[in-house]
């Protein structure tokens, strides 16, 4: 199903914290034609929807119908040349035209890829990279004019980059869900004077990343793209449900800390019905919530100083979801894996 996007709504993200949302662009994809995204494969000309679209090597850009979502992109090649460059220009004009408040900029999409590729993509493949490119008047200390997300397939398993300006290490991920849709959620926190933070939430991997920048005009965005490299193969790259928002608060979600994370144990998982949650630390467990691969809350109970509790998640589809666990020390996130 598509999102629903609206200007000015008030929306929940993933549950946990109301914050106040300014959809400033968003492209599903319905409303173009089925076929090609843009006539001009140089990328001088918009196509459809004002996207900018660069072709080399036989690459092929269209716009096509998928089985429960509707139309969405999908890029593909011929040749181990193929390449593609999706750009929307003037994202600074849309930032400037935010509501007062609304600081903290919210890039959200859904993204696919084909669980088969040539022998040599292991090695070369980069998937998905977008660019929230910033003025030239940067300054130079930042070393670095874009923010990046790579996804390149460097060796089996999978290695991801969170940030191009190598200032996260890159996160390995051995069962990597080819052949799925994952949605991506990547903020930018303009609210400090001096220094912004990045933050990219993926919950279906369970990475949460940050990293921080030098917060002065005009470091604001301008240019939203997304690239791939070598796709020699038709239709191996989809995207979805693109929208850039600005937004007064941050979810609490984000307060996720990893070494909180590695001081839980759930069991048995895979589970059938009951979940144990529990830890050898005494971090006290103040809430528990589950969603399911599109953020929908699906249960969520409240404690008062446990540090073991039970989860009953028998009544739910077999499938995979995400535990998220409230404590006096930070937010620890699970995979749960339903028989």
């Amino acid at each position: 199903m598509k999102k629903n996007y609206g200007i000015m709504t008030i929306i929940l993200l993933f549950g946990l914290q109301s914050v106040s949302a300014q959809v400033l662009w968003s492209d599903d994809f319905d409303g173009h034609t089925v076929g090609a995204l843009s006539n001009d494969p140089s990328g001088n000309t918009a196509g459809q929807g004002n996207w900018y679209v660069v072709e080399n090597g036989g690459a092929n850009t269209i716009i096509a119908p998928e089985s429960g979502r509707g139309n969405v992109v999908v890029l593909g090649g011929q040749s181990q040349a193929s390449s593609v460059i999706l750009r929307q220009k003037d994202i600074d004009v849309l930032w400037d035209n935010r509501a007062t408040g609304n600081d903290i900029l919210l890039l959200e999409y859904d993204f696919y890829m084909m669980d088969s590729f040539p022998s040599f993509i292991e090695k070369r493949f980069s998937l998905a990279k977008f660019s929230l490119k910033f003025g030239s008047a940067a300054p130079s200390s930042q070393g670095f004019n874009d923010i990046r997300l790579e996804y390149p397939i460097t060796s089996n398993p999978v290695k991801w980059d969170y940030f191009g300006n190598n200032n996260h290490p890159a996160g390995i991920y051995e069962n990597f869900p080819y052949g799925s849709w994952i949605s991506v959620k990547f903020f930018i926190d303009y609210n400090s004077d001096t220094d912004g933070t990045y933050y990219l939430y993926i919950p279906s991997l369970n990475i949460l990343g940050s990293s921080s920048f030098f917060n002065t005009s005009p470091y604001l965005p301008e240019l939203l793209s997304f690239s791939t490299a070598q796709i020699s193969i038709q239709q191996g790259v989809k995207f979805d449900n693109i929208s850039i928002s600005a937004i007064d608060t941050l979810p609490s979600y984000l307060g996720m800390d990893d070494f909180v994370s590695s001081k839980f144990n759930i069991f048995p998982n895979p589970v059938t019905d009951i979940i144990t949650i529990t830890n050898s630390e005494n971090i006290s467990i103040e809430e528990i919530t589950l969603y399911d691969m599109n953020g929908k809350i699906l249960k969520s109970l409240k404690f008062d100083t446990k540090y073991e509790v039970q989860l009953d998640i028998g009544n739910f589809a077999s499938g995979t979801y995400m535990l998220h666990i409230k404590t006096n020390e930070g937010v620890a996130v699970k995979k749960v894996v339903k028989k």
